[in-house]
């Protein structure tokens, strides 16, 4: 399954692992986060007679904190790069809609031991964003 919207197509993991992964922001209690995952499911479903769409995104699991502090992207946040661990959340998914897309981003996968990290990490970049969606909190 894929879904164009804005010019740029989302498909789920199973089909198209580079279409899949994406930046996106969600709502909270505590106001506007970002996240980053891969979408599993897209749904488009006729909600009183308007066509919704729906993805199922699944989060990546963040890195512990002392593993956070010896990536070397921390210092450079202009190449809008971060690690993340390497394996996805059992629990963490989240519905989400189109328009909360931000971007697609590339992904690295790190071997164990990058970076003295003792497991496997994804190095991800979202400059393919270009400046074009703009993330406010």
């Amino acid at each position: 399954m894929q879904l164009t919207y804005e010019s740029c197509t989302y498909s789920c993991y199973r089909s198209h692992k580079g279409n899949s992964a994406i930046q996106f922001y969600s709502h909270t209690l505590d106001g506007i986060d970002k996240h980053v995952g891969i979408i599993e499911g897209i749904w488009i479903l006729p909600l009183r007679s308007i066509i919704r769409k729906f993805l199922l995104v699944n989060l990546f699991n963040d890195l512990l904190e002392e593993d956070q502090h010896r990536s070397p992207y921390i210092n450079w946040p202009q190449l809008n790069a971060t690690l993340v661990s390497a394996d996805l959340s059992d629990t963490k998914c989240i519905f989400i809609e189109p328009k909360q897309i931000i971007t697609h981003f590339s992904t690295y996968k790190l071997p164990k031991g990058t970076y003295n990290i003792q497991q496997e990490t994804l190095a991800i970049c979202w400059s393919l964003n270009r400046g074009r969606k703009l993330f406010r909190s």
